[in-house]
């Protein structure tokens, strides 16, 4: 009875090290799947596109990869966990990461969509020029250089923002500067315009590709004094952050370093456009704030 009791339990046991052992080695052959799949999506470049979510976390995480403050949270993980932790940084919550340190939602190089410049801050490439340029075209919008260029994210939105403003008001935004080169704004103030009015070279948010005026660069009060530009800045004023863009000087020199310019918008990504429309803070007033902090 004993030796058949144990010849019993000794079987069993061989049957449990084999299930165990097939386990184990679908585990194994699991994680090689999941491994490979990351590293594919690692591999693959991502499409821009501000209407999903995912993609545009994903996106700027690829954008800011050499930002050391999101660098060493990102590892191989699928794109729902990338996507959290992005989040929670750029949103200033630290709970699902393991460096209770403050996260910046900018980046300094010249190249992040967040790149801030104003009178005291610059370029760090003096001749700067983005890599992704692309002329404006699109039948909601009259460019009226006919060679306009944007930051092809930042042109992608303006895209999607001129449908909505055509969809409101029948009309089509009107684009009077875009892009424009250190030398394009250094020319421009060496002729006629002065800081106050104009960034000095350098310093224009129009280099980093992401700036856009429309209908007519002049002064506030005669801007605003046109009933139909009132009533779109207004509009803009209120939607413009649903596509990433926000109006860079509100408050005057005083605060934001130059006087109002409400023709004035810059492409600052969703999230950070938002922040700013919620809190009635301008790009400036945000950044120093952050600086004050760290």
């Amino acid at each position: 009875m004993i030796v058949a009791g144990l010849l019993v339990l000794g079987g069993f046991f061989f049957l449990l090290s084999q299930y165990l052992s097939v386990e184990e080695e679908e585990i194994s052959q699991s994680q090689i799947v999941i491994g490979e799949e990351t590293k594919s999506q690692s591999d693959e470049s991502v499409p821009l596109d501000i209407e999903k979510k995912t993609e545009e976390v994903i996106t700027v995480v690829a954008k800011h990869k050499k930002n050391k403050n999101i660098e060493e949270q990102i590892s191989p993980e699928s794109n729902d966990d990338i996507v959290k932790k992005s989040l929670d940084i750029l949103d200033g919550n630290n709970d699902s990461v393991s460096n209770p340190e403050p996260k910046k939602i900018w980046s300094s190089a010249d190249s992040s969509v967040q790149k801030f410049v104003w009178p005291d801050d610059s370029f760090d490439d003096l001749e700067y020029v983005p890599t992704d340029l692309v002329l404006l075209e699109h039948e909601n919008i009259v460019d009226t250089k006919k060679s306009s260029q944007l930051r092809q994210e930042a042109a992608g939105a303006l895209y999607d923002m001129a449908e909505a403003f055509y969809k409101k008001f029948g009309q089509e935004l009107v684009v009077v500067s875009a892009y424009r080169s250190y030398k394009y704004q250094k020319v421009i103030k060496e002729m006629w315009c002065s800081d106050e009015f104009c960034a000095k070279a350098w310093h224009s948010e129009h280099q980093s590709g992401l700036a856009v005026d429309f209908w007519e660069t002049t002064t506030s009060e005669e801007f605003l004094s046109k009933p139909n530009q009132k009533v779109y800045f207004e509009w803009l004023l209120e939607n413009a952050y649903r596509f990433g863009y926000h109006n860079s000087y509100q408050n005057g020199r005083e605060i934001d370093g130059y006087h109002k310019e409400p023709w004035h918008w810059r492409y600052v990504w969703n999230n950070l456009a938002a922040k700013l429309h919620d809190n009635s803070l301008t790009f400036t007033q945000w950044y120093s704030s952050q600086k004050s902090h760290e």
